[in-house]
């Protein structure tokens, strides 16, 4: 097969049937947010357009299937992290990043990865914010953002967020009135070469792994 691949610039939701029916019964991967200690949290969770056509597919449903199962069995904690998978997206960056963290498969466990969508999308968020907004706010988004917001007000749990996906919580604390205490968060501007911000109770803040420096990973796995 070739591996060449150019990503939509449109932001949609995936059009794989298959995707999404594993999406409908696990809108998360890795762990349940609900019994996870340890959540990180994204805007979506975007796959490449032509998933199930590409030699991870297997893997990918294995995966979403059963997370925790998944990285015991293979030693990683996510397919895109196989040798099968040649593409450079950001998504593989993202977890060949988080990967340098260096958590064990006890810790692996403990993991859950959930995003401000409930339904897996493909192309470019940051590309297409008015479509983002518009699936954000929908209706058929709601019922799952209910959720959401009750797993990350947990105390409990170490929150894991990037400064974009803050902005998008404060952004639907402005308008829906949801997702007070992150709508109500104060923080100092970024700065240039910036680590993990720890923020009052569990909150901790942090660039996008995709694109973080080695001070990032360290003071994440620190933290945990």
């Amino acid at each position: 097969m070739n591996d060449e691949y150019f990503p939509s610039s449109h932001l949609l939701p995936h059009p794989s049937n298959r995707l999404l029916q594993l999406y409908a019964k696990k809108c998360y991967q890795g762990q349940d947010p609900a019994k996870a200690k340890i959540i990180f949290v994204g805007k979506d969770a975007r796959w490449d357009f032509d998933l199930e056509m590409h030699p991870i597919w297997p893997l990918v449903e294995e995966y979403l299937k059963d997370g925790i199962a998944f990285g015991k069995k293979y030693r990683f904690h996510h397919p895109l992290l196989h040798f099968f998978y040649k593409r450079d997206t950001d998504m593989k960056m993202y977890h060949q990043s988080f990967s340098k963290i260096g958590l064990s498969n006890n810790y692996i466990a403990d993991v859950s990865f959930v995003e401000l969508l409930w339904f897996p999308t493909t192309g470019s968020s940051k590309e297409n914010n008015e479509a983002y907004r518009k699936y954000l706010y929908s209706a058929e988004n709601r019922p799952y953002l209910k959720n959401l917001e009750r797993w990350l007000n947990n105390p409990a749990k170490k929150l894991f967020i990037s400064r974009t996906v803050l902005d998008c919580l404060k952004k639907l604390y402005k308008e829906t009135g949801m997702f007070e205490r992150f709508g109500t968060l104060e923080v100092p501007p970024k700065t240039i070469g910036e680590g993990v911000m720890p923020c009052p109770e569990n909150i901790f803040l942090h660039t996008h792994l995709s694109y973080a420096s080695p001070r990032v990973w360290l003071e994440i796995a620190q933290y945990i």
